[in-house]
């Protein structure tokens, strides 16, 4: 029998630049956010899309390192916090027996 890990739901949202020009805007529906994670030798990784600003999958208990692809041109990751934690600098650590604070990915126009 193989062991089920117990599931937390993360979620967030990301906060676009308002100067963002309108041309722009279909560019936001390919942007993904992604969570990767070392177990021994190998390298798990969690993805989500991110559609209408809004995202949300399920990780098992651990730590997490943060990316995100699809950013448009001309715009940059300003901050991802998780309530007062900034997970760019210290990762996202899940545990089982509480939900993380919803994660604010901020971006910025260059």
């Amino acid at each position: 029998a193989l062991p089920i890990s117990a599931l937390t739901k993360v979620h967030g949202a990301i906060e676009w630049p308002q100067s963002l020009s309108a041309q722009a805007l279909p560019a936001r529906s390919g942007v993904s956010v992604q969570f990767t994670r070392k177990d021994g030798n190998r390298m798990l990784a969690w993805g989500a899309l991110v559609e209408e600003g809004q995202f949300r999958f399920y990780l098992p208990e651990g730590e997490y390192r943060f990316s995100i692809s699809g950013v448009p041109r001309g715009v940059d990751v300003q901050s991802v916090t998780s309530g007062e934690t900034d997970i760019l600098e210290t990762g996202l650590k899940v545990k089982s027996q509480s939900t993380p604070e919803k994660l604010h990915i901020t971006l910025r126009a260059r």
